[in-house]
């Protein structure tokens, strides 16, 4: 039974989880979710995994096994750690048991960082691998995955705790390169360098293949960099004993001609969302900022829009209605540029809810899904702002380059303002 839904809207996340005991989490936002993504891949995955958590709660969901990224080894930035365990925490401060299985590369048809591979090598003439990307990787493969699935979900002795698994091969960047231009039909083009700025590599990588979020590929820069290797465990042992490996699992896949994967599974959905992304000009924004102690999203949604029409005193206002909803307008003309209605029937208290049902900047019209979220995360030590399924009324060019643009200033000046401690209500 498929059921479908938005991880982004918590009510059809309830609907779809009634009736399921068991769920693995693989929700990972490495593609675009509208035709502008004003956010990271870490927020995106962590507000997904927070409505998930909450939306299995309410459905009293037994376990969550997660699917997630293997801590790296060495002196890694406390970013990157924080990236890879706040959706395990979020997932468990619902309550529910959760298992977390942790692994470097997945190896198979689908797998975000062997299609992004796959396209450099088809694509350069010349393989530049910078020295610093050599981090040794210890991949698994797809099967190998559903494996360690089938052996841990219910298992009551697994609750709670955290697997690193990994295949039988040690391999660095530079071998991948190398296996995949042999199976094009290439002599190995790849060559080591010393010297290769990170930005200059991120840009080299964004070049050969266009088409991937830009946010997968500063995580896969980022990534390459250290040691990622299974440290002996339960459920390694399990899986050890016929364990595929990389090269030999990929071989399997391999189109006979062209020595190429064959498309993600994912791939049509994938396409068929750009064109409506496209189509529909739609807009998905969202910011991280922290939540100042003893506060909540009512708080803070309040907090914003005062903070804002301050922030922006000389042309526009923001005021509020005996109705609850709040107009922001041009102060010289009395024009609304922005109508936003508290919607109550989904706000909750860890999460404030404002439908875009007007203004001139707005292409939507009432009872749309254009709406403006302020979500507590992380157990309150954050909040994500976002605005969800907005159409712009202005030409897409000129939007990119104007309101898109200022919105992106404006986000980050009350990033700075919270962050700072400016929290007066004068």
């Amino acid at each position: 039974v498929w059921r479908v839904s938005d991880f982004f809207r918590r009510p059809d996340l309830e609907k779809v989880l009634s009736g399921v005991d068991y769920a693995i989490y693989l929700a990972h936002t490495r593609v675009p979710t509208a035709r502008l993504d004003q956010a990271r891949c870490e927020d995106m995955d962590l507000l997904q995994a927070a409505n998930f958590a909450r939306a299995a709660a309410v459905n009293k969901v037994r376990h969550i096994v997660y699917l997630g990224g293997m801590i790296p080894q060495g002196n890694v930035s406390r970013t990157l750690l924080q990236s890879r365990n706040e959706v395990t925490e979020e997932l468990a401060g619902s309550g529910i048991a959760v298992t977390t299985i942790r692994c470097s590369l997945i190896v198979g048809p689908g797998s975000s960082a062997i299609t992004l591979l796959e396209q450099v090598v088809r694509r350069a003439p010349l393989l530049l691998v910078p020295m610093w990307a050599l981090g040794k990787k210890q991949p698994i493969t797809l099967t190998d995955v559903m494996r360690a699935f089938h052996h841990c979900l219910g298992s009551e002795e697994m609750f709670g705790k955290s697997y690193d698994i990994g295949g039988p091969d040690i391999i660095t960047l530079a071998d991948i390169l190398e296996h995949g231009a042999h199976n094009h039909g290439r002599t190995s083009r790849v060559h080591v360098v010393k010297r290769f700025p990170k930005p200059l590599f991120k840009a080299f990588v964004r070049l050969l293949s266009p088409r991937t979020h830009p946010s997968l590929i500063s995580i896969f820069t980022e990534a390459v960099k250290y040691d990622t290797l299974v440290s002996d465990n339960p459920l390694q042992r399990y899986l050890a004993e016929g364990a595929g490996t990389c090269f030999g699992y990929l071989a399997n896949y391999l189109d006979a001609d062209t020595g190429a994967l064959p498309h993600s599974p994912r791939e049509r959905s994938v396409i068929s969302d750009k064109r409506d992304f496209e189509r529909s000009s739609s807009v998905r924004s969202i910011q991280r900022v922290r939540l100042p102690a003893g506060t909540d999203p009512g708080w803070l949604a309040h907090h914003y829009f005062t903070w804002l029409g301050r922030a922006i005193r000389p042309l526009i206002r923001c005021r509020q209605e005996s109705t609850g909803q709040w107009l922001i307008t041009l102060r010289l003309f009395g024009i609304t540029l922005l109508q936003l209605q508290h919607d109550e029937p989904v706000s909750t208290p860890d999460k404030q809810v404002y439908a875009i049902i007007g203004g001139l900047l707005s292409g939507t019209k009432a009872k749309t899904a254009a709406r403006m979220e302020f979500q507590a995360v992380s157990r309150g030590r954050f909040a994500i702002i976002a605005i969800h399924d907005f159409r712009p009324f202005l030409l897409w060019r000129l939007y990119r380059f104007t309101q898109a643009t200022i919105h992106g200033w404006v986000m980050a000046a009350f990033q700075r303002h919270l962050r700072n401690g400016m929290v007066d209500e004068r």
